[in-house]
């Protein structure tokens, strides 16, 4: 079977969507499937891991001006037609692409699969939505498998040993890209002395463009080191006592190993489908309007030194990709 995986990781788009499909991809080579990732310019660390996992990456010519979605359309056709093979599944899992596209790349394959957090209208033959149920006028090709709900989450098979005692290390992350520079916002909150006694640790992500802007803040910290991100986050997690984070796909592995986690959203469309679907306690969640200082010190002072964390319900486990393997 071969298979192209149409998908970004940038600080435009994250890298939720490229880790979540190397997850399923990792799966569905277990069928002896040839498997393509067409990606804008990821960054070396990725395409690492696609080498090591024995994935074929093909790049694909960013759309620098004019309509993204018309010039990728074209930019992805000429990628498929380098395989120089039958193109028996296309699995597309982007913000930025939509109908339009689908549409018209259901011509160069037998099967199009669209994995999405947003209700919005798809043509595809198999439709996975962790979160949202889409409205029925929103699926617009006949005969197409929806498969909706927790049990279709698509996360790493991991498990942590803790090897920790005290409640005094943290670490903070916030999301591959950090397009709202909270890293940096968090820094200069905690160099207040009311956080002596925590250490932190601070995991850069790939995408991030800040990233000497935040080792150059880092340093002013005593009680904080960095590190850049880790496709397995096993060994840190297993280090320390309790996360920060923004809402992105972190946090189901995070919650899912039973790790204390505390959340300061992104943007709406994290805060909302957080919320909506209950991922995690109301109490640990920092809405995606509050991230001014005031905020930012009362939230994190409020819950490092007045109170407990709430350990946040797992309502889903790491099967997803078994069940949507069924439907390919």
């Amino acid at each position: 079977m071969n298979i192209a995986i149409r998908v970004n990781a940038s600080n435009r788009e994250g890298a939720g969507h490229f880790n979540r499909t190397l997850v399923l991809a990792k799966h569905l080579k277990k069928n002896n499937s040839n498997i393509y990732f067409l990606s804008n310019n990821l960054h070396k660390n990725y395409i690492n891991l696609l080498n090591k996992n024995n994935f074929r990456y093909i790049f694909i010519k960013g759309a620098s001006s004019g309509n993204y979605e018309l010039n990728d359309i074209n930019f992805t056709i000429k990628a498929l037609k380098k395989i120089n093979k039958v193109i028996d599944l296309i699995i597309l899992d982007s913000y930025v692409l939509g109908f339009k596209w689908e549409k018209k790349l259901t011509h160069f394959t037998k099967k199009l699969m669209v994995i999405d957090d947003i209700d919005r209208k798809h043509f595809c033959d198999l439709y996975v939505s962790p979160f949202i149920k889409p409205k029925k006028n929103n699926i617009l090709k006949k005969n197409c498998k929806v498969l909706v709900g927790l049990k279709y989450l698509i996360i790493k098979p991991t498990k942590v040993k803790k090897i920790t005692k005290k409640n005094n290390k943290v670490l903070i992350y916030m999301g591959d890209a950090d397009n709202k520079n909270l890293t940096i916002k968090l820094l200069r909150v905690l160099r207040k002395k009311i956080f002596d006694d925590f250490s932190f640790k601070i995991l850069i992500g790939n995408t991030n463009i800040n990233k000497f802007k935040i080792l150059n803040n880092a340093n002013k910290n005593k009680n904080v080191s960095c590190s850049h991100f880790q496709n397995s986050l096993s060994e840190i997690l297993s280090k320390i006592d309790l996360t920060i984070t923004s809402g992105g796909s972190t946090i189901f592995e995070l919650i899912a190993n039973k790790i204390p986690t505390l959340i300061i959203c992104q943007n709406f469309n994290q805060y909302k489908l957080i919320k909506n679907n209950k991922i995690c306690n109301p109490e640990n969640i920092l809405g995606y309007n509050k991230h001014s200082t005031k905020y930012l010190v009362n939230f994190l002072k409020k819950k490092l030194l007045e109170s407990k964390i709430k350990l946040n319900k797992n309502k889903f486990d790491f099967l997803g990709s078994k069940r949507i393997s069924k439907y390919i």
